[in-house]
């Protein structure tokens, strides 16, 4: 079996170097075997759909590049009540920033936390497939409930009910030797 790196599922490269002035404009969606992919690397039991439109852009005097968009996806994950399949739409934006490794807005600093961070940009291309993965997988609900769907905890056995299990029967006889 061919063991896939994480991030190799859905790869959309985009090379620095085509990033125009104005930015570019990149639509991009996930095929089935993407899809498939994807669904095992998050747990789901499928992913019907997935595509993204995007803005790259240079920051004006910066080497930063921003990629900015929004996202959608219809997922079925699993009622973690019922373990019923349960679908659901999800939406959401992207809005991550990258610096050249080596940049000093890339080096560790600690930072108020309204300030936001670069990412490190290793290599000469961004991945935009990975980067909406990401934003994919933040945006799932953790525990998938289907409406109405409600716990139910197993009673426990009370004290004046013979008790259960194997040795129950072994129970019986000492108490009959008496």
């Amino acid at each position: 079996m061919k063991e896939t790196k994480v991030g190799a599922e859905w790869t959309r490269m985009l090379k620095v170097e085509d990033i125009e002035l104005g930015g570019v404009d990149r639509a991009i969606e996930a095929d089935g075997a993407e899809r498939r992919r994807l669904s095992e690397r998050f747990g789901l039991l499928d992913i019907v759909e997935l595509k993204a439109e995007l803005h790259v852009r240079r920051l004006v005097e910066s080497s930063v590049i921003a990629v900015e968009g929004k996202f959608s996806a219809g997922v079925v994950q699993e009622c973690v009540v019922t373990l019923e399949p349960l679908e659901a739409r999800i939406k959401g934006t992207i809005a991550e920033r990258f610096a050249p490794v080596g940049d000093a807005r890339t080096e560790f600093v600690l930072a108020d936390e309204d300030e936001d961070l670069e990412e490190p940009l290793e290599g000469d291309s961004i991945d935009l497939g990975e980067i909406v993965a990401q934003s994919l997988s933040l945006a799932l609900d953790p525990y998938p409930r289907k409406h109405g769907a409600a716990f139910e905890p197993v009673a426990e056995e009370s004290d004046s009910e013979p008790p259960g299990g194997p040795f129950a029967a072994l129970a019986t006889l000492n108490e009959s030797d008496g």
